[in-house]
């Protein structure tokens, strides 16, 4: 397994000479230090790595066909290490959500609602199924870790898969909880699944409920093979594990080596082990498994594959209507983000109407003024958006990765449903700060000069928010979202053709303008309030005219309103 760097041109070698064979109903339990390529190697086994940053010169089998990643995920379920939930839902309504979405619709809403419910029971939520799941700082969780974990296990195991793989599973938890998330998914391999978790140093009830232990360090391959198995081979290689010793803890501590130990010889260390397995008996019987598999793959050639019919599960209408149910109800249920929106545009709209109240644009400072007041608007409007979408991106973002890559909804319907539940806040809080400082400062008193200046401002939040969502996808929710904005938007602004005027900008930079979504509303912006003033017409930037304030002689037309006339 290896990870391209596309600005190197180099190649890193993250996993390799990793071989194992996991039989239905194994309980696998992959050790390692922190590092050593657990999660990969989960991530690889499940069909959950991109081609685009890994490539891989190894082979996976299912039912000995060679399986590419496509049938490894359907096959197969995994369950990061913070499994990304909607902590507004309750522990059933998120169940119901994900059980309408990843099951097939050939079953009905109350077969779905049915499955739910068993599972439920089955898990152990029953007490905590009405219970918020929590937002971390934002909404008080009503769930413990321990139900969380389990909640994950139960969304991954709707679909019944036939592999489930567990990225540290008993992180966090005490004994007790540690003990009955491993009860559950020891539980799940006696039906004839198999259930691989990768644990950092397990606790000793949970490693004794395993029935096989990879373990890894540094993308090499250390051990694989059964408990028991694992005992006798650090024996005869010099590491036996103490009687009242927890066998994970002397496994991993054996390969990392001792604090009194140097680096060179931790090295030396681990490398003995790792050399030491490459001889051993357990990786030939590994291997001669293997070869029969292959074989196996080349003699039944006309098995049939298990392919998925579809790449979602249900569709695309109903996908846009559950995304919606669910939007609504977050935003109803912690509308923090509303809150905070609604509390700026209204400080913002009563700031700017204060500080330039009742400007005279007979005027050269009031028409100067009038002008300030419209581009900090649109300032304001094309930029906090920005800071409002960065505050639910990142949590909106995992969740989209999480059920786009689980074939849950398609990037359409996920974009089209959080389009819809946006624009009535867009709407809304564009008008408030708009109506605020409009009259306070005085603009035109127009009833269609105010509404259309109330849809400017809406149709300015809602791109400059596209914008935003736009980068965060092409940048796959990376840390350079707001970075980029910034060095795309910030451009983009100052080609306002306001401050400065196009006129004064170098032609190679003019054509640059027609991107700006600033320049064109702040065109709309200032041909609606100055429309009727007949010297507006003349050379204003961006069109065939220049900004009022041009010389103090001003003359008006008889459209003019008469108190602006007087």
């Amino acid at each position: 397994m290896r990870k391209t760097e596309e600005v190197l041109q180099a190649t890193d070698q993250l996993l390799r000479s990793l071989s194992g064979v996991v039989n239905a109903g194994d309980l696998v339990v992959v050790l390692g230090p922190k590092r050593s390529g657990k999660t990969l190697l989960l991530q690889a086994l499940s069909g959950r790595l991109s081609s685009e940053d890994f490539s891989s010169d190894g082979k996976i089998y299912v039912n000995n066909q060679q399986a590419d990643s496509d049938l490894l995920r359907f096959t197969s379920g995994y369950v990061p290490a913070d499994y990304p939930f909607c902590g507004a839902l309750t522990v059933k309504e998120h169940l119901l959500f994900q059980a309408y979405l990843r099951i097939e619709e050939r079953y009905s809403l109350d077969e779905k609602a049915a499955l739910v419910e068993d599972m439920i029971k089955e898990i152990g939520l029953s007490n905590c199924a009405d219970f918020k799941i929590g937002i971390p700082g934002r909404l008080k969780s009503q769930v413990s870790l321990c139900e969380k974990r389990l909640l994950a296990f139960a969304t991954e195991s709707l679909t019944n898969p036939a592999v489930l793989c567990c990225d540290e599973p008993l992180a966090g938890l005490d004994a007790f909880e540690a003990e009955k998330v491993i009860t559950f998914l020891k539980r799940m391999t006696q039906r004839g699944k198999i259930v691989i978790y990768a644990q950092t140093r397990p606790t000793s009830e949970a490693f004794g409920l395993s029935d096989k232990v990879a373990i890894l360090h540094a993308g090499r391959s250390a051990f694989f093979g059964t408990t028991d198995e694992a005992l006798d081979f650090f024996a005869l290689s010099g590491f036996t594990c103490p009687f009242n010793c927890n066998p994970a803890d002397h496994y991993v501590g054996s390969l990392v080596g001792s604090a009194t130990l140097t680096d060179i010889e931790r090295n030396e260390q681990t490398k003995f082990i790792c050399d030491k397995y490459l001889v051993s008996n357990t990786l030939d019987k590994v291997r001669r498994k293997l070869e029969n598999t292959s074989r196996m793959s080349r003699i039944c050639t006309t098995a049939k594959t298990i392919k998925p019919k579809s790449a979602w599960r249900t569709s695309w209408t109903f996908q846009l209507s559950m995304l919606l149910w669910r939007g609504a109800l977050c935003a109803w249920r912690d509308p923090f983000c509303i809150t905070a929106s609604f509390v700026f545009h209204v400080f913002t709209g009563l700031t700017i109407g204060i500080f330039f109240l009742q400007q005279d644009p007979h005027t050269q400072i009031g028409r100067d003024a009038i002008n300030g007041v419209l581009l900090l608007i649109v300032c304001l409007l094309g930029v906090f958006p920005l800071l409002g979408a960065l505050a639910i991106s990142l949590p909106e973002y995992r969740q989209f990765q999480q059920e786009s890559a689980e074939a849950i909804c398609s990037v359409s319907a996920f974009s089209v449903s959080h389009c819809l539940l946006r624009l009535p806040q867009h709407i809304c809080f564009s008008a408030l700060l708009v109506t605020l400082s409009y009259w306070l400062v005085g603009l035109l008193p127009s009833a269609p000069a105010f509404l259309t200046a109330c849809c400017v401002a809406a149709l300015l939040s809602m791109v400059a928010e596209s914008f935003f969502w736009l980068v965060t996808i092409s940048t796959k929710g990376r840390g350079l979202t707001l970075t980029l904005s910034f060095l795309i938007g910030f451009p983009l602004f100052l080609l306002n053709g306001f401050l400065p005027r196009l006129k004064f900008v170098p032609g190679w930079l003019n054509w640059i303008s027609y991107l700006s979504w600033f320049r064109y509303a702040m065109d709309a912006l200032t041909c609606n309030q100055w429309r009727y003033m007949a010297h507006f017409w003349q050379d204003y930037p961006g069109s065939n005219f220049s900004h009022i304030g041009v010389g103090s002689d001003v003359r008006l037309t008889r459209l003019i309103p008469p108190r602006l006339t007087a």
